[in-house]
């Protein structure tokens, strides 16, 4: 019975960390399409296309429910999404010396 219960909780961990990882995925893909709709004007296409193609591969993870495949998606997404903030924050250069 004992080791029942731990083979159950030894599952709930990977259950959890699955959940956790999709709930992760699912607010990072919400909030990188929130920025590419914001600032799309402010964005090389080049960027967009590849920031889409990854929020594409978190998506299809997320449907894997493979914690392993999740969290390599994701993270690609995470450093193709910098370069939304790059390309926001090098169009804003010009715009601040309006003091």
């Amino acid at each position: 019975m004992v080791q029942e219960a731990e083979a159950a909780a030894e599952n709930d961990l990977a259950a959890k960390k699955v959940i956790d990882l999709k709930n992760e995925a699912d607010q990072f893909v919400y909030n990188t399409e929130k920025q590419l709709q914001e600032h799309n004007a402010k964005i090389p296409q080049n960027i967009k296309d590849q920031v889409r193609g990854d929020i594409s591969s978190v998506n299809e993870a997320i449907v894997s429910e493979n914690a392993d495949k999740i969290s390599e998606a994701l993270e690609r997404l995470k450093n193709t999404s910098m370069e939304i903030g790059k390309s926001i924050y090098a169009n804003n250069d010009g715009d601040s010396n309006e003091n």
